[in-house]
């Protein structure tokens, strides 16, 4: 993650973090250094992390709040009151960095332009600091872009760990100055020591939580290979040709 933003790099994630189970597992978290936690609307966590926030005496500042905006809530109309509550729920005046979680629901793609005009409102009316999305594709951020301009989204967080590069994406994100953060970073314990000649990285994702298609559309060809600079500068230039513009960070 670029440090621009001011992004603690390592964040914990609270899905599936309810109750007080929930809250003394983030509790723990932050008294062994964490300063990011992680929910979301759909996590049904936000209040936990509030309440282990308060309860570690740590000062507000000292921590870093990412929440995403759900499905249902990503239509115009709900999403900045769904922002307020998720405030509310995490105690706060404002939240560090909200995304929408996904670009489709089960019943299809959501209106774009609905969702991020409103999110940027939020972003206008001090609701939340920075603005970013989840699980979008290079198509997708394109299209945002012509919906916010360039330079206005922070964050994209997307699955990405050693079998699961996503190396193009990452490459999009960095030529466009928005920060990455990763999740499913050890494959949620889900893969094996040692894979098999000819198994691929697609065949055996876990992803619980994809949407329709979402997994199909996120492993961009050659996510699987690892980083390198030569791909990099092949996809900076690619972008380049495009008519993309590097945005400074």
């Amino acid at each position: 993650m670029t440090s621009s933003f001011d992004i603690p790099a390592m964040g914990f994630g609270t899905f599936d973090r309810r109750g007080e189970a929930g809250i003394t597992a983030i509790g723990y978290a932050l008294e062994l250094g964490y300063r990011h936690l992680d929910t979301a609307q759909s996590y049904e966590t936000e209040a936990e992390c509030g309440e282990a926030l308060r309860r570690s005496g740590l000062k507000r500042s000292d921590v870093f709040l990412t929440t995403k905006v759900s499905g249902p809530n990503s239509v115009a109309g709900q999403l900045l009151p769904s922002l307020e509550e998720s405030a509310a729920n995490l105690g706060v005046g404002a939240i560090d960095l909200t995304l929408i979680h996904w670009p489709v629901t089960s019943a299809g793609r959501l209106d774009m332009r609905a969702y991020l005009t409103e999110l940027a409102e939020a972003q206008a009316r001090g609701l939340t600091r920075l603005i970013g999305v989840s699980n979008f594709t290079i198509a997708d951020l394109e299209e945002a872009k012509t919906v916010l301009g360039p330079g206005v989204l922070a964050n994209h967080q997307f699955e990405r760990h050693p079998f699961l590069q996503n190396q193009k994406l990452v490459n999009y994100c960095q030529y466009n100055g928005i920060s990455v953060t990763c999740y499913l970073l050890p494959a949620a314990g889900a893969w094996p020591l040692r894979r098999r000649p000819g198994d691929r990285a697609d065949r055996c994702s876990p992803r619980r939580h994809a949407a329709p298609d979402r997994a199909r559309l996120l492993a961009e060809p050659g996510s699987h290979r690892h980083p390198d600079l030569v791909q990099a500068r092949a996809d900076q230039g690619k972008f380049r040709g495009q008519g993309h513009r590097p945005v400074g960070r």
